[in-house]
């Protein structure tokens, strides 16, 4: 189940990092399967047959450019299980 962001500080965000650019995940985020990503770069597969994150793996975005994650209100509707950029990322409001 998704969950909408509560923090106070990101009600008044205009989420201009989710507008923007590319949500890039790592290498361990990117064969999760917890999110909707666009490849980029190489796949390939191990011997056991486990998709292996040989190039880059990005947010899936929406044809407007925005994440698809992002709501209509500017909040995260993944925020509990964002990726690491996500969470390390510092807003400065």
């Amino acid at each position: 189940m998704n969950s909408v962001i509560q923090e106070p500080r990101c009600r008044n965000c205009n989420a201009e990092c989710c507008k923007t650019g590319a949500v890039a995940l790592t290498p361990e985020e990117c064969v999760s399967d917890l999110y909707e990503t666009q490849r980029r770069g190489l796949w390939q597969v191990n011997e056991i047959g486990d998709n292996e994150c040989v190039g880059m793996a990005v947010i899936l975005k929406r044809k407007n450019g925005i994440c698809i994650y992002l709501t209509e209100d500017n909040l995260c509707s993944i925020y509990d299980k964002r990726p690491l950029v996500c969470r390390t990322y510092t807003c400065w409001s």
